[in-house]
């Protein structure tokens, strides 16, 4: 590790010791065991009170019996002694420890001083690197350094990627991989007490012998060291990856409103990854075939693909594959293109993308050469070449030769990105994906997994293109420490303001926000003269009242004195109905800490929408505000489609997210309809998003549902039919 950053980083003699020490029963003889096995050049000082060698090497009775002091130790004892001999390794001057004993906070559910302890092992670390506790340790291949008191397939290489875990058996599974994959470096964290995932991922980054990393995460805590690990990733050009466990949340937070309950925090959290331009996958497999792709690749500017196999089925099946998504493509053939790639073909093949070559030039290494050459030179981002290769126990691989052959004369000769994809995982043997390796081609196993990979490639350098123009603006909007502390308190005391439907409306007016034309009114008199001078269809609604068509709390579509005077009656019943029972506590589906409203509410009613949009905002702990898009309406938990985005969001964010949801083909006109005022939406979201930004440090929550889009021709534009603000 021969970087400057590196070799300053107070990571560094413990990630490349030139001494280990192992200190323990069978755990540390495994240590032992496993860096002779992997060829460790350094000095190895197994330690036992009792024992006189541990595989052939002398073993030391104590700490301080060391002729030096270790720049790695492996602490195997029970929980106590591991704080106490932490203590004496800082003393001596060691250069880090990795604690294996579990027993400390991680457990305080079943042991009673664990935070306790905890507290006494930081304490007794000092600044001194520790992994740990409750940890396996690490495998840097690199070095050949293994701190490790279990089996793993690790190699000794010369570059490849990093891949770091709180999971030591998760890290052991992946290290078993036989993908392809080159793990130059891996790690499990364990209750990361001391050394957190994200500073052992910035060491890493600055050894240039690592290509990327991929990051199994738990959780996040420390955000702005999360934000500079992503700049630095970009600026070195090194892709980050991220697999996000917690999902399936068993329960989303008691919500009062849809934003709420749509934009959990594993939604805010991705979204804040997608942010700084950290990869985002699903599952181990992709995530090792991601993690492949960007160590022979990098990211990708895009998803243009092209795509040869000998099969007229395979070429439609990975059509099928790629027709779904909303990145990967397949870009036509000009006609110069095709007509460059037919002189290589027989007569009765067509050339197209994706391209079925037949088997006519089957084993023919020139011929193949001559058309993988044609089809690598159109410029897309990627060029896959589909090859499944024969069962290496039953059957023989001969004639498959001449096809890898072809492929990697034609990398050579054209200089392009190109990958070949096994439709089926297990018919890429691993020695077959280590010499396309060794061409610069990235092996991928199964069409989905490869596709997917091949997306988040491309969503990881669309990022980055993005980035430098917008580093002038903050990441996130995160309040002061000080105004965290009183939102916390807030949401616990309840001690917080919740604006009426009236004046958050009248708020987000003055902010240049479309809502209808309305009035606070006391009286059936006061709505009739309301409309009579707009003269048209009214709405009267209850104020004070979460969700209005579940309780029946607003009449739609009022145009004549009468109807107004009858939905006064029945809705002042229920208003009043609502002011005896204060802050809903009786289930009336009443809102907030405040006095019931008094009044309600009268709004010209607006016809004419297309459909109907969520745009809320909620406040993430740990990220900060959050501006969640998704269907509108009464339905919008239903359909569950939503997009969330970190404060503050650019027009061209907005965009994007709005075309990923499928209300946008309504918007462009389905089916021969009006298009409707798109534009018109991406101010409201660009306005909402200057709101938040200059109200930062007092939002709440705000849900504007629905947002209705009207017609271009119209010339309505978008609006805010509700709206709910809660602030400090």
């Amino acid at each position: 590790m021969s970087s400057p950053a590196l070799a300053a980083s107070r990571l560094a003699r413990l990630l490349r010791p030139r001494t280990i020490a192992a200190i323990g029963g069978k755990e540390a003889a495994q240590v032992v065991y496993q860096c002779k096995a992997m060829n460790y050049q350094g000095s190895i000082f197994p330690i036992h009170p009792t024992k006189k060698e541990v595989h052939g090497i002398r073993c030391y009775p104590s700490l301080e019996a060391l002729p030096v002091a270790p720049d790695a130790t492996f602490l195997g004892v029970n929980h106590r002694l591991t704080v106490e001999l932490t203590r004496k390794l800082q003393t001596m001057g060691a250069g880090g420890a990795v604690s294996y004993a579990s027993g400390f906070s991680e457990a305080q559910g079943e042991i009673e001083d664990g935070s306790r302890l905890q507290q006494q092992l930081l304490d007794a670390a000092q600044d001194m690197p520790l992994l740990g506790p409750n940890c396996y340790g690490f495998v840097n291949c690199l070095e050949r350094v293994v701190i490790w008191p279990d089996q793993h397939a690790g190699q000794p290489c010369t570059k490849g990627v990093a891949l770091l875990t709180q999971s030591s058996n998760i890290a052991m599974n992946m290290s078993m991989q036989k993908r392809a994959t080159p793990l130059a470096f891996f790690s499990s964290l364990g209750n990361q007490a001391q050394t957190g995932m994200l500073e052992l991922a910035q060491a890493l980054l600055e050894d240039e012998r690592i290509t990327a990393i991929g990051l199994v995460i738990e959780g996040i805590t420390e955000i702005e060291r999360l934000e500079n690990l992503a700049i630095r990733a970009r600026d070195l050009q090194k892709p980050l990856v991220a697999l996000k466990v917690g999902r399936s949340e068993q329960a989303r937070r008691a919500a009062l409103t849809h934003t709420a309950s749509l934009s959990g925090s594993f939604e805010a959290t991705q979204a804040a990854l997608s942010r700084l331009g950290i990869g985002q996958v699903q599952t181990l497999p992709i995530l090792m075939e991601t993690l492949k792709l960007l160590h022979t690749h990098g990211a990708l500017q895009d998803a243009r693909l092209s795509s040869m196999s000998c099969s007229g089925g395979e070429a439609a099946l990975v059509a099928d594959q790629v027709y779904a998504r909303k990145k990967a493509r397949f870009p036509k053939l000009s006609p110069q293109q095709q007509t460059s790639i037919k002189k290589t073909l027989p007569k009765m093949v067509t050339a197209a993308n994706p391209l079925d070559y037949h088997t006519f030039i089957w084993a023919n290494r020139k011929a193949m050469t001559n058309t993988f050459s044609a089809m690598l030179a159109c410029p897309v981002d990627l060029h896959l070449l589909v090859c499944d290769f024969p069962h290496e126990q039953r059957c023989s691989d001969a004639d498959w030769m001449p096809a890898a052959e072809a492929l990697f004369d034609a990398v050579e000769k054209t200089g392009a990105r190109a990958a070949v994809v096994a439709t089926l995982h297990e018919n890429m043997p691993e020695t077959w994906a280590q010499r396309f390796l060794q061409q610069g081609i990235a092996p991928l196993y199964g069409m989905q997994e490869a596709l997917d990979a091949i997306e988040v490639a491309a969503d990881i350098g669309a990022r980055w293109k993005t980035w430098l123009q917008e580093r002038q603006r903050p990441l996130f909007l995160k309040p002061t420490a000080r105004k965290t502390e009183e939102t916390t308190k807030a949401k616990i005391t309840k001690k917080n303001k919740l604006w009426d439907e009236f004046q958050a409306k009248t708020i987000l007016k003055e902010h240049g926000i479309p809502v209808p034309r309305g009035k606070k009114v006391l009286s059936a008199e006061e709505a009739c003269a309301f409309q009579q001078e707009i003269g048209g269809a009214v709405v009267l609604k209850v104020l004070g009242v979460a969700h209005k068509s579940d309780s029946q709390a607003l009449a739609l579509d009022l145009d004549s004195e009468q109807d107004v005077q009858n939905a006064f009656k029945r809705l002042s019943g229920l208003s009043q109905k609502l002011a005896r029972h204060k802050n809903g506590e009786n289930g009336e589906n009443g809102i907030g800490n405040e006095p019931a409203p008094q009044g309600l509410l009268v709004e010209q009613m607006v016809t004419g929408a297309l459909c109907e949009l969520l745009l809320g905002i909620t406040r993430d702990e740990q990220f900060g505000l959050m501006l969640t898009l998704a269907w509108g309406g009464k339905l919008v938990e239903l359909r569950g489609e939503r997009v969330v985005l970190p404060l503050p969001v650019l027009r061209e964010e907005a965009e994007e997210a709005l075309a990923s949801l499928s209300l946008l083909k309504l918007l462009e006109g389905y089916r021969g309809g009006e298009r409707g005022d798109i534009a018109s939406l991406l101010t409201l979201c660009e306005r909402l998003s200057q709101f938040a930004e200059g109200h930062a440090e007092r939002l709440l929550e705000l849900d504007v549902n629905p947002v209705v889009v009207c017609s271009e021709k119209s010339g309505k534009g978008a609006i805010a039919l509700d709206a709910l603000l809660r602030t400090l």
